[in-house]
C-alpha cells in the first residue's frame, strides 16, 4: 500500500503496529530463504494482480509480502511506490489469520481509523486480503484489493479471492523450485570447475596390464604413493568383479585400430575401500613399444545424484498419483454429491407439485408432506457433514463434553435405528460402561454414521452386531455387519475424504463418502481412535476407542 511518510505539522500519526505473530521468528526465516525480496517484476505474479483488479472492479491490486519492518509488494497495480513500513500495514493484521480479513470501511475500524494510509493518500476505505503461504506452511504476506470508497464484500467475492490466492501460492511453489533448480545448477557447476582444475586420475600401462606410472590426481584417488604401484598389475586398483572385464578391455585396446573405450567400474584404494569411477582407455605407441593411457574419473558424486535425481523423481511420481487420486476422489465426490442433491430436490418438486396441482385427500397429503420432510432431512444431513468436516480439518470445531452415560446412548440409537428400518436385525451387547466424558451430539453423530454404514452395506435380513466394553482406560464401541468386506488396501482408505470402496456390490449404495472421516475426526478431537477390521466376503467391524475421561 502506497504514500510517503507524512510530512510534519500533517495533522495525522500511525495507529499502533498490528501485533506480531506468534511464530514471527520461523515466518521472517521462511520469507528470507524464499529469496524473492526485491527482486524483478514477474508476469506470473503481475497477471493475477490485473486479474484481480478486473474481477473485483477496484483501482488497487498487491500480491504484498510482510517483511520484519516493511512491506514490499511482488506485484503492484495501482500505487506508484514498491514498499511501505509495516506499522502502517493492513496485510500485517492479514498474515495473523487463516481466514481473509476484510475492512468495508477504514474510518470505521479503531484498527486503522487514523492510519496515514486512510487520512492521507491513497486514501484507503475498503480492504480485502487472503494470506499467501509459502510451501512450508508460514504466512509470508498476502493477496489484497483495494478500493478508496467502502465496499461489501459477500461470500463468492471471498471464494474468488481464495482461489486467486491459491493461484498466487501455486505460483510461488513454481518461484521455489525454480530457485531450487538454479541452486542445484550452480552446484553441478562449481563441482565441474572443481574437477576441471583437480584434472582426471591418469594411470599408463604397459601391454602386459602392469602400472607404468600414476600421476598425482591419480595417487590422491587411489592412496598410493608416486612409485608404490609401478611394476604392479592394474587389476590391484580395480574390484573383483571387474578385474576380468578391465582386462579383456586393455586387450582389445591395445589392437593398433582400437578406439578409445569408456566403461564404468569399481576401483579399490589402498585402504580396502572400494568407489565407482568412469575409465577411458586409449592406446598409442611410444618408445617404450604400446603403451595404455588409463583416465579415470571418480564417479562417486555422479552415482549420487543419479541416485537423488531417480529418488526425486520417485518422489514426485508418488506426489503426482497422490494428487491424481485425490482429484480423482474430488471429481466422484462432487457428481456423488450432485446426484444425491438432484434426487431429493427432484422428489421434493415432484411430491410438492402433486399436492398443489391433485385433489389429494388428508392422508395423502400426509404422505406427501411426510416424503418432502424425508427428503429436506436427507438434504440438511449432507450440508451438515460437509460442514462439519470442514470445521473439524481447520480446528474450528469445539466440542461440549459431559458426563454420558454410554451405554444407554448407544442402546437408545440402536433402538431408533431397528424401528426406522424393518430390512436387517440390529443387536446390542452393552458392556456396563456407565458415565463416560464426552460430547453427547458427536457420539450420536459417530454411531449413527456408523450404524447406517453397516446396515448399506449389510445384505437384507442380514445382522449388525454392536458392542462396548472397557478397554485399558477406554471405552471400546464395535459395530459389525455381514457385508461384502473391505480389502486390507483399502481399510484405511475408507476413512479418507471423499474416498468411496471402488467394488461392484458396493457402486449402487448412495452416500457421499464423508461419514467415516467424521467418525474419526470426531475420535481424535476426542484423544481416541477409529478403525476398521475387515475380510473380503466376511463383513466388516468398525471400531471406536474413547478416554473415559474425556478429551
Amino acid at each position: 500500500m502506497e504514500g510517503n511518510p507524512p510530512q510534519s505539522g500533517g495533522g495525522f500519526h500511525l495507529m499502533p503496529a498490528a501485533p506480531l505473530p506468534v511464530d514471527e521468528k520461523d515466518r521472517l526465516s521462511a520469507l528470507s530463504k524464499l529469496e524473492i525480496l526485491d527482486t524483478a517484476p514477474d508476469e506470473r505474479f503481475d497477471r493475477l494482480t490485473r486479474l484481480a483488479r478486473t474481477l473485483f472492479q477496484v483501482p488497487i491490486a498487491l500480491i504484498s509480502l510482510v517483511d520484519s519492518d516493511r512491506q514490499w509488494f511482488k506485484s503492484c497495480y495501482g500505487l506508484a511506490d514498491s514498499e511501505t513500513e509495516r506499522e502502517a500495514s493492513f496485510c500485517a493484521y492479514a498474515v495473523l489469520n487463516r481466514e481473509p480479513l476484510v475492512v468495508k470501511d477504514a474510518t470505521e475500524d479503531a484498527r486503522f481509523s487514523d492510519n496515514r494510509l486512510v487520512v492521507g493518500a491513497p486514501f484507503i476505505r475498503f480492504y480485502a486480503g487472503m494470506p499467501l503461504y509459502e510451501s512450508g506452511g508460514q504466512p509470508i504476506g498476502t493477496l489484497c484489493v483495494i478500493d478508496t470508497v467502502p465496499r461489501e464484500f459477500v461470500e463468492s467475492d471471498l471464494q474468488a479471492l481464495r482461489d486467486l490466492t491459491a493461484m498466487a501460492e501455486n505460483e510461488l511453489t513454481h518461484f521455489e523450485f525454480e530457485l531450487a533448480v538454479r541452486a542445484r545448477e550452480a552446484a553441478e557447476a562449481r563441482e565441474a570447475a572443481i574437477l576441471a582444475a583437480v584434472g582426471d586420475g591418469l594411470v599408463t600401462i604397459d601391454h602386459s596390464g602392469a602400472i607404468l606410472s600414476l600421476n598425482p590426481a591419480a595417487q590422491a584417488m587411489f592412496g598410493y604413493g608416486a612409485d608404490e604401484l609401478t611394476g604392479q598389475d592394474v587389476r590391484v586398483i580395480l574390484s573383483d568383479e571387474h578385474r576380468t572385464e578391465i582386462q579383456a578391455v586393455f586387450v582389445n585396446s591395445s589392437r593398433p585400430s582400437a578406439e578409445s573405450v569408456t566403461r564404468e567400474a569399481v576401483a579399490r584404494h589402498q585402504s580396502g575401500g572400494e568407489f565407482p569411477i568412469d575409465l577411458t582407455i586409449t592406446a598409442f605407441r611410444s618408445d617404450q613399444g604400446l603403451v595404455l593411457i588409463g583416465a579415470v574419473r571418480d564417479a562417486t558424486a555422479r552415482k549420487r545424484a543419479e541416485a537423488e535425481t531417480a529418488a526425486a523423481l520417485a518422489a514426485q511420481q508418488v506426489a503426482n498419483d497422490e494428487l491424481a487420486r485425490l482429484s480423482r476422489q474430488k471429481s466422484e465426490f462432487v457428481s456423488i454429491v450432485s446426484h444425491e442433491f438432484r434426487t431429493a430436490l427432484t422428489g421434493i418438486r415432484a411430491f410438492s407439485e402433486m399436492m398443489r396441482d391433485q385433489d389429494l385427500s388428508a392422508d395423502e397429503v400426509k404422505d406427501f408432506a411426510g416424503d418432502i420432510n424425508a427428503d429436506a432431512l436427507r438434504l440438511n444431513r449432507m450440508i451438515n457433514d460437509i460442514l462439519d468436516l470442514e470445521k473439524m480439518e481447520s480446528g474450528n470445531l469445539v466440542l461440549r463434553p459431559e458426563e454420558v452415560d454410554l451405554d444407554a446412548t448407544v442402546d437408545l440409537l440402536v433402538a431408533r435405528a431397528q424401528v426406522a428400518q424393518a430390512t436387517h436385525r440390529l443387536v446390542f451387547k452393552p458392556g456396563g460402561l456407565g458415565a463416560v466424558r464426552l460430547d453427547e451430539d458427536r457420539l450420536i453423530q459417530v454411531v449413527s454414521n456408523l450404524l447406517s454404514n453397516a446396515i448399506k452395506y449389510s445384505p437384507e435380513g442380514g445382522q449388525v452386531s454392536v458392542r462396548t466394553w472397557v478397554d485399558n482406560g477406554c471405552a471400546h464401541l464395535a459395530i459389525a455387519d455381514q457385508g461384502v468386506g473391505i480389502p486390507k488396501a483399502e481399510l484405511e482408505r475408507v476413512f479418507d475424504r471423499y474416498a468411496r470402496i471402488d467394488a461392484d456390490s458396493t457402486r449402487n449404495v448412495s452416500g457421499t463418502g464423508l461419514g467415516l472421516p467424521i467418525v474419526r475426526q470426531i475420535a481424535q478431537l476426542h484423544g481416541g481412535q477409529a478403525w476398521a477390521e475387515s475380510k473380503v466376503g466376511a463383513g466388516s467391524t468398525f471400531h471406536l476407542l474413547l478416554p473415559l475421561g474425556g478429551p
